[in-house]
């Protein structure tokens, strides 16, 4: 009697760094598996399943900002199963500072992490929001702009 029950799923190494654009097409892949039983497959962003995630590929079809993150697939067969990191995910749309209903919206892509900052007069500027990682977009609202008699917004690399 011959047994072939195979191995035990392997990582593909690290996950690589993927800049996208706004509405762009992405298709990531689990990687090869030399096993003899059939791997199942199941896709994660941040740690979190994708329902319905379950192939060696995952596609993203006209990528957006809610689509960014950690993307990793638990693969697995009756041997063992290992998470493997695929990819972190951003997208870069322009940085559009603007007014709106409701205030002065700051929004888009930053390549590094910046500081947006308000001054009334030029010379004193007050940090409003700091994006915590470039990989994250810019989306901020100041409600209290139209409170203000004059204001005055920059953004500068931080720290």
């Amino acid at each position: 009697m011959n047994w072939r029950l195979g191995t035990p799923p392997n990582g593909v190494g690290p996950a690589q760094n993927l800049v996208l654009t706004n509405g762009a097409v992405v298709v990531l892949q689990a990687g090869i598996s030399n096993n003899v039983t059939s791997p199942a497959y199941q896709w994660q962003v941040n740690g979190v399943n994708l329902a319905g995630a379950t192939n060696a590929s995952l596609t993203l079809s006209g990528i957006q900002f809610n689509q960014v993150g950690s993307y990793s697939v638990v693969v697995s067969n009756l041997l063992g199963q290992v998470n493997n990191p695929i990819a972190t995910v951003s997208v870069q749309s322009p940085l559009k500072l603007g007014r709106e209903a409701g205030g002065f919206r700051a929004s888009g892509s930053a390549t590094q992490t910046v500081v947006l900052q308000l001054s009334t007069n030029l010379s004193l500027w007050t940090p409003l929001y700091t994006n915590p990682t470039p990989l994250l977009p810019v989306n901020f609202l100041d409600t209290n702009s139209a409170t203000r008699p004059k204001g005055f917004y920059r953004l500068k690399i931080w720290p």
